[in-house]
């Protein structure tokens, strides 16, 4: 398992992993000296805490919330301080992403050259002025019959 496979884990996927860990099931060899080290028992896994199925579940988070705000995750650079604070505040992250992401206004076809007009002239706007792209200069044929972006 890599940090990238944990983007697309929930809690209840970290649930499922600490509960097979702590009994996997199965025989396993019970080690040891002697004629009975070869001797296979059953296996009763590791033993799992609360502490150590909750720092999971904050680490599922942390990669989770840097994938969605497409931040690149470097485990040297996170510390427990930093999980636990995104842990505190995932509700305001989940409301605040969740409204970006939706499409409650639905995209209305451009029927008028104004309407058409109008954009070019917002997103020109965006990109130069908020976004310093000054190469980006749409040039708009309205005026000659028809509209198209050179």
């Amino acid at each position: 398992m890599t940090y990238n496979d944990c983007k697309d884990l929930t809690d209840k996927d970290v649930a499922s992993i600490c509960d097979k860990a702590r009994s996997p099931g199965g025989l396993i060899a019970r080690g040891g000296r002697g004629a009975q080290a070869n001797q296979l028992v059953a296996d009763h896994g590791v033993k799992v805490g609360f502490i150590q199925e909750k720092n999971l579940r904050q680490a599922r988070f942390f990669i989770f919330h840097h994938h969605r705000i497409q931040r690149d995750f470097d485990p040297d650079n996170v510390t427990l301080e930093q999980m636990r604070n995104y842990w505190n505040s995932r509700f305001d992250l989940e409301k605040e992403c969740s409204k970006s992401d939706s499409t409650s206004d639905d995209i209305k076809p451009l029927k008028k050259e104004d309407d058409v007009r109008t954009t070019l002239e917002n997103l020109d706007n965006v990109l130069l002025n908020k976004l310093e792209w000054s190469w980006w200069i749409p040039t708009c044929l309205c005026d000659q019959g028809g509209c198209h972006i050179t």
